[in-house]
């Protein structure tokens, strides 16, 4: 930087004292015309160039605009000399080289600076690319601070950061399209079996792509799109695939509405609500992923929700039950009457719980029930204590599935109390 703001302070002193040197031309006697042809040619060359300089490169600009004001001072005095005109020309043409030997050095600078912004963003995820990068901004560096670099060096500089970031880019794009397909594949294997159709379009995608990444003349452009395509095209076959789960979720909804439809007024009042709200999500083309998706969402969660509101009820009814049973049996079996209730003051509590899942519901209605039946049917078998039923309720064995019991019916793997428990 240093060395570049010296050069151009060289250059203005060295215009100044030639745009002196060509007005004091005014002052000398006047003799044979001078033959200004070369001088006409290298301002209008010069100003042509200074028009292409203009913006991108102020500084330097102006410098030039002071050469060339000096020289047409020469080219419209009647009076200059062929030595004056000659010298006028040659620093006319001097001027221009030396305008784009800085022209050409700003852009490469600006090349490198650029290539080192892109060379940060690939550091870490592309190692070899990088490699390939810092190296190329190295040689470019090299030139740039060559004082004997020619012009011809420095465009080539120039050209080798154009041409060759654009090998290094496409050789990345060629590892983000393969690191899409990849992706894609391992959703095509998702959808597979229970998505026929999406899966061919999928399926295509990917085959499509493969071509591209394969064929080694394909150009960076060509890369992009490929990954442009996997990106987009695989967003629009998860929406198709997103509108089929929303449709079967919702058919499910309408299933269960129809068996709380009479029993459950508020909770089926609720869940056609959900499922009106679902549909419109459903039919409506302009519907993105992301609503499709929290349709599913909003679908599995509210109608747990529901459900458990409904296994709440269900508890209500079998504590009111086992309640009523209770009144009619206060005179009996005193083994009876501490059992139901221990239950109905275990129940109770559990359906105030908030905390509790649909399972913990369902299973302490289950066992209301079942206390109630038992009692009605042949007593409470010997050895069936008040303690025990309680423990029972509060047992916290699930399967994998999520569902609560008493006690592992068969071999395999639950959760009791947080913990994995393998029965063999």
């Amino acid at each position: 930087m240093i060395q570049r703001i010296e050069n151009k302070l060289a250059c203005c002193v060295k215009c100044v004292m030639i745009v002196v040197a060509l007005m004091a031309v005014q002052t000398v006697q006047a003799g044979t015309p001078a033959d200004k042809t070369a001088l006409t040619a290298a301002i209008g060359e010069a100003e042509t160039y200074l028009g292409t300089i203009q913006e991108s490169n102020a500084n330097e600009a102006k410098v030039l605009a002071i050469v060339i004001d000096g020289c047409k001072a020469v080219l419209n005095n009647a009076d200059a000399t062929q030595t004056d005109v000659d010298f006028a020309t040659e620093t006319t043409n001097g001027s221009v080289n030396e305008c784009k030997m800085a022209v050409t050095r700003n852009a490469l600078a600006a090349a490198i600076a650029k290539g080192e912004e892109y060379l940060d963003s690939i550091r870490e995820n592309y190692p070899e690319p990088a490699q390939k990068m810092s190296a190329l901004i190295g040689n470019c560096k090299y030139f740039l601070n060559n004082t004997d670099s020619s012009l011809e060096v420095l465009e080539f500089g120039i050209l080798g950061m154009e041409e060759d970031t654009k090998v290094i880019k496409t050789e990345v794009a060629r590892i983000d399209l393969a690191a899409a397909i990849a992706k894609g594949e391992a959703y095509l294997a998702t959808i597979q079996e229970k998505y026929p159709e999406p899966a061919q379009k999928m399926s295509a995608l990917i085959g499509n792509c493969k071509y591209f990444l394969n064929n080694t003349d394909s150009s960076l452009d060509v890369l992009e799109f490929g990954i442009l395509g996997m990106e987009e095209d695989t967003k629009v076959i998860k929406t198709e695939v997103a509108r089929i789960d929303l449709a079967a979720a919702i058919a499910k909804g309408e299933t269960y509405l129809a068996t709380i439809q009479e029993k459950y007024p508020e909770q089926a009042q609720k869940m056609s609500a959900l499922i009106g709200n679902c549909k419109y999500f459903l039919n409506n083309t302009d519907s993105s992923l992301d609503v499709l998706e929290f349709g599913i969402l909003g679908m599995e969660e509210d109608t747990k929700a529901i459900k458990t509101e409904v296994a709440r009820v269900d508890l209500a009814a079998a504590i009111a039950g086992a309640e009523e049973y209770l009144r009619s049996i206060q005179e009996g079996n005193a083994s009876v009457v501490s059992v139901l209730q221990t239950v109905i003051a275990t129940a109770n509590e559990m359906k105030a719980d908030e905390s509790l899942t649909l399972y913990d519901l369902e299973f302490a209605t289950a066992v209301v029930n079942e206390v109630v039946a038992l009692s009605k049917e042949a007593g409470i078998p010997t050895g069936v204590s008040a303690a025990r039923v309680a423990s029972r309720m509060a047992a916290a064995y699930y399967d994998l599935s999520g569902r609560r019991m008493a006690q592992p019916a068969k071999k395999g793997v639950y959760i009791n109390n947080g913990v994995k428990t393998v029965v063999k």
